[in-house]
């Protein structure tokens, strides 16, 4: 029987290649413990503002911190960000066709107190994974263990720990993974190849023409905005099964 294992770091309103890893796996693993990296995508992302991706970032106490977990990274701030991605996200979708069916929870989301990053991602990934009706079980790495090891020997570890036989990993992992360490603990190697459909991104009511290029790799809340309850069916456009066929890295 085949057993998925989807393994990656957790990040502030991820985006749907997030998703995607995540629906397509039988158990998912999101790895808090390793380092955290300044102006990466753990503690911000991109929404769309008039054709332009900006950024939004939640706050964290970095300086002199240099050895410091995604676990262990604390925010800055408790609140006056958290107005502002709220007040933000209303300016830039609030004539989105699914505004009214979104901004509700982000708002209930975004309304509570957050001291520590892995909260405030654990709980984002749970608001838009109930919306996008993906319910897969999920395992926190630093209470699994194997720190210490290599990076391909602790991923193999963790999938061996979840009794899974075939890791999903991401294209870019494939510049340190060593394939040979899954065959010999008989784990299939794939990689998930994930190609973001276009969708509409016309507000109601938007005067500027219909002909413009899509912008990808936004946060899902830019799907979720535009697409709805469809959004989960466009994440998951292309079946897994045609994506990989072997542990080779597509070279699309």
């Amino acid at each position: 029987m085949d057993r998925k294992i989807g393994i990656l770091q957790p990040g502030y309103l991820p985006w749907s290649g997030y998703f995607d890893l995540l629906s397509v796996s039988d158990h998912f693993i999101l790895y808090d413990d390793v380092q955290f990296t300044k102006n990466d995508w753990r503690n911000r992302n991109r929404l769309l503002q008039r054709d332009v991706p900006v950024w939004i970032s939640v706050p964290v106490l970095h300086k002199n911190r240099l050895n410091n977990t995604i676990r262990n990274t604390q925010i800055a701030d408790s609140s006056l960000w958290r107005r502002k991605h709220l007040a933000k996200i209303r300016s830039l979708y609030g004539k989105a066709p699914y505004f009214s069916w979104l901004y509700p929870e982000l708002e209930r989301y975004l309304n509570q107190d957050y001291r520590w990053l892995i909260d405030l991602c654990w709980d984002g990934h749970q608001c838009l994974g109930s919306l996008l009706q993906i319910s897969t079980p999920v395992a926190f790495s630093s209470e699994l263990g194997f720190k210490g090891l290599g990076k391909t020997e602790r991923l193999v570890a963790l999938c061996d720990e979840l009794k899974g036989n075939h890791y999903i990993a991401t294209n870019a992992s494939a510049n340190y993974l060593d394939p040979e360490l899954f065959e010999q603990a008989k784990i299939k190697l794939s990689y998930q190849n994930y190609d973001p459909k276009e969708y509409s991104q016309t507000l109601m009511n938007d005067t500027v023409p219909a002909q413009r290029t899509h912008i990808s790799h936004l946060s899902v809340v830019d799907l979720m905005m535009f697409a709805g309850p469809e959004a989960k069916q466009i994440i998951s456009h292309t079946p897994l099964f045609m994506r990989y066929t072997s542990t080779k890295k597509s070279k699309n």
